[in-house]
C-alpha cells in the first residue's frame, strides 16, 4: 500500500488486482499462485480458485485454468483465512491533518497477504475515516506510527524528514555507541527470501541500498542488551539485518535470530518448544518509541512517544 491508497474507496469486501508476471506463455493459475504467493499451497490455491474468489481479465472462473503472462488478475479476499491479531492501538494524537497512534506487537500496518480487517489502517478507517500510512512497522514490531488524513497532508509528511527511534533487545553485550552506516542486501546465503545482510563496504554482484543507523546501549544484564536505534536511512528489516550481521541478533526474531531454521517451522506451524525457549518473547523485541515530525499547518516540531511492552514466553 503506498501513501495514497489509503485514499482508496473503503469496502468491508476485499478485491486484490495484480497482474501474471512470469516466463513462458503460459501456466496453470494455482501453479503460478502457489509460487508467487506463498502463504498459501498449491492446494489451497486450488480450493479458492474452486470457491469461485478469482476473475481472470475481469472473467469469473471456477476452474483451475490456464493463464498468458500479463494476465489481469482479480482475488476476492474473504476474511475466514485471516489470521487472528492483537487489535489493540493507543491513541497518542489526532488533527485534521494526521493521526499518530501506537500498535501492539501483533498487528499489520496496512493491507497485504492474508491480512485486511486484521491491520490497524482497517481499525483507522473504520474509527476516523479515510487515512494513509505514513511510516510502516512489521506486524511484530510495537511502536508508533503516522497516518495522513489527506492527500495533501500525505504529499508533505511522505517528503518531510522524521526523526525515528526505536528501542530494541538483542543477545550478547552491544558496544556503547556504535556507528553502523554502509549497505543493506538480501542475504543469498539464506534459505529465506526475505531475510537481509547488512555490510560496512559495498558488496559485489548483488543489488544493494544504502543504509545508516546509530545505536547506544542503554544496559546491559543477563546476557542480552537494551539498545537504543536511531534511523538516519529506512529500509526493510534494516534494524534486526543490521544487528544480526554485527552479531548481536534481536531476541524473538524468527528471520534473523539465533537460529535461522525456526522462522521456516513457524511458517509451517510447526514450532516446538525448544523454538520458543530460543526466542524469548512472543514476538521480536523491536519498539518504535519515538517518532518526531514537522507540522502540517506550522512547521513547528511534533514529538510522540510509547512504551516498549514486551512478554516473555513461559
Amino acid at each position: 500500500m503506498s501513501v495514497f491508497d489509503g485514499f482508496k474507496p473503503f469496502t468491508e469486501k476485499r478485491r486484490i488486482d495484480s497482474t501474471a508476471i512470469f516466463s513462458g506463455e503460459s501456466i496453470q493459475l494455482s501453479a503460478y499462485l502457489a509460487s508467487r504467493f506463498t502463504y498459501r499451497t498449491l492446494e489451497e490455491w486450488q480450493q479458492e480458485i474452486a470457491d469461485g474468489r478469482f476473475f481472470v481479465d475481469n472473467q469469473h472462473i471456477t476452474n483451475d485454468v490456464a493463464i498468458r503472462c500479463n494476465a489481469h488478475l482479480t482475488y476476492e479476499f474473504t476474511e475466514k483465512n485471516e489470521p487472528e491479531c492483537d487489535l489493540n492501538y493507543k491513541l497518542l494524537g489526532i488533527t485534521d491533518d494526521f493521526i499518530c497512534v501506537s500498535k501492539s506487537g501483533n498487528l499489520p500496518t496496512h493491507p497485504a497477504g492474508r491480512y485486511y480487517k486484521n491491520t490497524l489502517w482497517y481499525l483507522l478507517q473504520k474509527d476516523f475515516g479515510p487515512c494513509a500510512p505514513v511510516n510502516r512497522l512489521d506486524r511484530e514490531t510495537s511502536g508508533v506510527l503516522l497516518f495522513a488524513r489527506t492527500a495533501d497532508a500525505a504529499r508533505f509528511f511522505s517528503q518531510c524528514k522524521m526523526e525515528k527511534k526505536y528501542h530494541v533487545k538483542v543477545h550478547g553485550k552491544f558496544p556503547e555507541e556504535l556507528d553502523a552506516e554502509g549497505f543493506i542486501t538480501q542475504d543469498k546465503e539464506s534459505v529465506i527470501r526475505k531475510k537481509r545482510k547488512f555490510f560496512y563496504t559495498v558488496p559485489e554482484n548483488i543489488a544493494f541500498e544504502t543504509c545508516h543507523t546509530i545505536f547506544k546501549r542503554l544496559n546491559f544484564s543477563d546476557e542480552m542488551s537494551l539498545v537504543e536505534a536511531k534511523l538516519e536511512t529506512g529500509r526493510t528489516h534494516q534494524i534486526r539485518a543490521t544487528c544480526s550481521s554485527l552479531g548481536y541478533p534481536v531476541a524473538g526474531d524468527k528471520i534473523n535470530g539465533t537460529d535461522g531454521t525456526i522462522f521456516l517451522r513457524f511458517i509451517e506451524g510447526t514450532l516446538t518448544e525448544d523454538d520458543k525457549h530460543k526466542l524469548l518473547f512472543d514476538r521480536q523485541a523491536l519498539h518504535a518509541y519515538y517518532l518526531a515530525f514537522p507540522s502540517f499547518r506550522t512547521g513547528e516540531k511534533l514529538e510522540f512517544t510509547a512504551e516498549f511492552e514486551l512478554k516473555h514466553i513461559k
